[in-house]
């Protein structure tokens, strides 16, 4: 024992200095770790977030049109799962009410509930100064009856499942009950549950009339939302029937990363899906980002007129993503891809697509891309039909 302490004594400096060496080559790793891990949370994840795992065959975050072309019901889900991972569920019961109301596309090309309509139609005849009061009120309450009288018990929606309890029947609510037209025509399910844990799903079915599938325009549009009374976030569609064409297609395109304009990310998830035949051509900011090669690729399935990004400087396009509709030219920093889409039939023998999934890449890692120039600045699809 005398002899190890001699030793140690001897060797003290060696030994302190050894212990300093690997007490700080531990610290190194340990910090180099850290940073990992940091600079990994800058990246996108792919993984499912709580705020996700409440979600529907249908509705979104952001409203969009779903048309029906060959029949006129239509299933609408609501899940506690992301569509995109139906097997991680959401860890919590979920309560929700979910609200259905008809809308009128007026000539204005904007979007009314009942109520709104005829705020708008009175505005329009409170302007006509060839009138007297009485005949301003007469003209536009005839023209507002125009509208109620075509609901005429054509439109409705009804809960169809129970979470998998089994399928019911009836209890089908329509929007022209003496209570649901005082109350906007709007019907709610309150109190709805999704159970925690395990795959549950809620089913309804919306009913429009049978006429609009003949129509080039619908009369009435059904607006369902889904309001959870947790943080997650409230979802939303709108439902018309209407000829196999144009007004029936419609194709949209969003960032997967919703809260870009606060949290920046090395790269984006960017998701293109619709329904009906034709061209999206996807825009970008070239200096901002540039695209994953493989959406390019044979592998990926997909068709283009032109799978190489060509310039598109000065070309005008009408944006409809704000009003009113505002037209803007492209600088040469913009490029185009042209992706041929068609949700019902192959094109070039490639598989049916209702959905396509690209991933953006900062040419900069060191640019922020959040506040006033945030993602969804520098990308951005047009649908046209050919």
């Amino acid at each position: 024992m005398n002899k190890i302490l001699a030793g140690l004594k001897k060797n003290w400096t060696r030994i302190w200095f050894i212990s300093v060496l690997l007490l700080s080559t531990a610290s190194y790793v340990t910090y180099a770790v850290y940073k990992e891990v940091s600079s990994v949370k800058r990246v996108v994840s792919t993984t499912s977030a709580p705020g996700e795992l409440f979600s529907s065959n249908c509705m979104r975050k952001d409203i969009s049109s779903r048309a029906l072309s060959s029949t006129n019901t239509f299933e609408i889900t609501v899940c506690n799962y992301d569509q995109e991972k139906s097997l991680s569920y959401n860890p919590s019961q979920i309560t929700y009410a979910l609200f259905a109301e008809l809308q009128v596309k007026y000539s204005d090309g904007e979007y009314y509930n009942m109520n709104g309509l005829k705020e708008k139609i009175d505005e329009k005849y409170a302007d006509d100064e060839e009138k007297t009061e009485e005949e301003k009120e007469a003209a536009a309450a005839a023209e507002y009856a125009e509208y109620t009288s075509k609901v005429n018990n054509q439109y409705f929606i009804r809960k169809s499942e129970d979470d998998g309890t089994g399928v019911l029947s009836g209890g089908e609510m329509y929007f022209t009950s003496s209570a649901n037209a005082e109350n906007n025509y709007i019907v709610s399910f309150s109190g709805e549950t999704l159970a925690a844990g395990v795959s549950s799903t809620d089913r309804y079915i919306v009913s429009v009339s049978s006429s609009d599938l003949e129509k080039d325009q619908p009369d009435f549009y059904v607006r369902v939302w889904a309001e959870p009374n947790t943080p997650l976030s409230k979802i939303y569609t709108r439902i018309f029937g209407a000829k196999s064409s144009e007004a029936s297609s419609s194709w949209i395109g969003s960032l997967v990363e919703s809260n870009c304009a606060s949290v920046d990310y090395d790269f984006y998830n960017y998701v293109i899906s619709g329904s009906g035949a034709g061209k999206v051509d996807i825009l970008w900011d070239s200096d901002v980002f540039e695209i994953n090669p493989f959406f390019f690729s044979d592998l990926s399935g997909n068709s283009f007129d032109n799978s190489t990004p060509v310039s598109i400087a000065g070309t005008a396009y009408a944006i409809t993503d704000g009003t009113p509709e505002a037209v803007t030219a492209y600088n040469n920093r913009w490029k185009m891809v042209t992706l041929q889409v068609d949700s019902l039939n192959k094109i070039n023998d490639k598989d049916i697509k209702n959905r396509y999934e690209l991933q953006l890449y900062k040419k900069d890692p060191a640019r922020h891309l959040t506040g006033d120039s945030k993602a969804s600045d520098f990308i951005r699809c047009e649908y046209r039909v050919s």
